[in-house]
C-alpha cells in the first residue's frame, strides 16, 4: 500500500498524495476499530 501512494504522489502531485495519505491513515483506522469491535463480541 506504501509504494502504491509513494507512486501516486510522484505521479499525481503533493496535494493528491496527502489526500490518498489521510485516506490510507482512515482505512487503517476503521480496520483497527472493526477488528476489535468484532473482537470483543
Amino acid at each position: 500500500v506504501l509504494l502504491i501512494l509513494k507512486y501516486c504522489q510522484k505521479k499525481i502531485g503533493g496535494i493528491c498524495g496527502d489526500i490518498l495519505g489521510a485516506i490510507n491513515e482512515i482505512v487503517e483506522v476503521f480496520i483497527l476499530l472493526t477488528v476489535c469491535i468484532l473482537g470483543i463480541k
